[in-house]
């Protein structure tokens, strides 16, 4: 009696965690689907701060293999762009 017991809550908490997993990726998946939609309407405007600092990193990585005064010769002049 006793095992029963045991075995059905064991399978009712599986099952609650399998639902939890699936309900979680269903949201996951349909507020992805829905972002994509609002990027294809062009109404999810991306922030032009993002792409700004998307553009200094890129340039960062490629100033890497520079000797490390010209690199802080850019990142100077950089900063004195910026404000």
């Amino acid at each position: 009696m006793v095992l029963t017991w045991k075995a059905k809550e064991l399978m009712t908490m599986m099952m609650t965690m399998m639902y939890w997993r699936i309900c979680k990726k269903l949201v996951s998946v349909s507020v992805r689907i829905v972002s994509l939609f609002l990027t294809a309407l062009g109404l999810h405007k991306k922030s032009g701060q993002s792409r700004k600092r998307r553009k200094f990193e890129k340039r960062r990585k490629r100033n890497k293999h520079l000797p490390f005064h010209v690199q802080e010769w850019i990142n100077r002049k950089k900063v004195f762009f910026r404000s």
